[in-house]
């Protein structure tokens, strides 16, 4: 106690006299010589940009590509019934018809009827909506390897088989 009382007379001796008065303001600078506006270069400022933004200006116009609110398996579903390009074989699988198998030089000729329209094809031609490509022809059947997307983006292959009639193989 004594060691607070000693520090406490030698923080008032040590202090000096003036205190400060916290009643008293202040003394605040004179302004001799105010700012004053300067308005001529605001009507400028402003003219420029009343100009800037009268030049060119258009309402906005947009035209809608697609309906937001069509469903999308709707659209992918329409887009796998469209025709590809001019391939008249570019129909279901189950509206083609085999009609025969020929022996050629190049090697098995399909013979198929499309809306009673006859073509001949061969390994690699294109058959089928679903991008389907001819994989084998034998001697009663033809292999059409056919290969979707779904709507997720994976593609699934599968093989379908065109047979002959057992009326026509004979």
């Amino acid at each position: 106690m004594r060691y607070i009382i000693l520090l406490f007379l030698f923080l008032i001796l040590s202090c000096d006299n003036k205190l400060i008065n916290l009643k008293q303001r202040p003394e605040m600078p004179e302004i001799k010589n105010p700012q004053q506006p300067d308005y001529d270069r605001y009507k400028k400022i402003e003219e420029e940009i009343v100009e800037t933004f009268s030049i060119g200006r258009e309402p906005l116009t947009f035209k809608v590509a697609k309906n937001p609110f069509s469903s999308s398996i709707d659209e992918y579903l329409a887009s796998l019934n469209e025709r590809k390009g001019d391939n008249p074989l570019a129909v279901p699988l189950d509206q083609i018809k085999l009609v025969g198998v020929l022996d050629a030089s190049v090697g098995k000729i399909g013979v198929v009827n499309v809306s009673n329209q006859i073509f001949f094809v061969k390994i690699g031609d294109k058959m089928g909506n679903a991008d389907g490509e001819i994989i084998e022809i034998t001697q009663n059947a033809i292999l059409v390897r056919e290969t979707r997307k779904d709507i997720f983006g994976e593609y699934h292959t599968s093989v379908k088989e065109l047979r002959l009639k057992k009326e026509e193989e004979s």
